[in-house]
Order: structure tokens, then sequence, then C-alpha cells
């Protein structure tokens, strides 16, 4: 299967399940239009999924999101879910090849793994002073 092949199947699945009420796939279907991720680029199909995602979740951000693209405000702002978004644009650099693939690949581990990306960072624990001297005095 080649890539492109792989990315029309993964665009497909997630066409069917945010037709079926997924609100997170509703919302990835929305990025995927509004940044042209292996579909033609779409600003009025992008609000259509984020609007769906809205109507399906008690949380403003959605909505927020729907409403600043109505006003072509979101120019200079960057959106998206903290898990998705790549590190360096969340440093407000700018949006490159990238960091469109990065986000693509966390969506993607969500679909493979059905697992959120960083979940298991919720147990983090950050290490005390002493736990950290002792990982060093086994060095």
């Amino acid at each position: 299967m080649s890539s492109n092949d792989y990315i029309n199947n993964t665009i497909d699945n997630c066409l069917i399940a945010a037709e079926n009420g997924n609100k997170i796939a509703q919302y990835n279907l929305g990025d995927f239009y509004r940044n042209g991720i292996g579909i033609e680029k779409d600003i009025k199909k992008a609000i259509h999924w984020y609007q769906k995602a809205a109507e399906n979740d008690n949380e403003n951000d959605y909505a927020n999101l729907v409403k600043d693209l109505q006003h072509k405000k979101d120019k200079d702002k960057n959106y998206g879910v903290l898990p998705y978004i790549a590190p360096e644009v969340l440093r407000c650099k700018p949006y490159t090849p990238a960091s469109v693939i990065y986000s693509f690949s966390m969506i993607m581990w969500e679909f493979t793994s059905v697992i959120p990306p960083f979940n298991l960072m919720k147990t983090f624990k950050r290490p005390t002073i002493i736990d950290l001297e002792n990982i060093i005095s086994r060095c």
C-alpha cells in the first residue's frame, strides 16, 4: 500500500467515524480540510466539521474555533488540540511540511493504537532531588 493509499484510506475512515458522530473524527476532519492534509483545502467544509464537533461536545473550544474561522481571525493564531500540534508550532514558528506530518502522525497513532497521544503522561510524576541523586549515583 502506497503512502497516498494509506492517507486516502485514513481520511475515508475518519469521514465514516465523523458521519457517525465521533467528535474527535469530526474535529480531525475539520483540520484536514482546513490545512489541506490529504484532501483539497476547503474552509467551508472545515467550518462544517468543526461545528459538528462543537455540537457533540460540552466545551466551548470547538465553538470558539468556528467563530474565529468564520471571522477569518485565525491568520496569526495556532489552533488545535495540544497533543496533535508540533512543538515548533507551539513556539510560534510557521507550519512546515514536517509540522503537518507530526500532527498527522499523532492522529494516526490514536487511530491505530486507540490510545490518545501522551495519554500515559497523566501518570508522570516529576522526580524529586533525592530521586535524581540516586539516579546520578548509580551512573
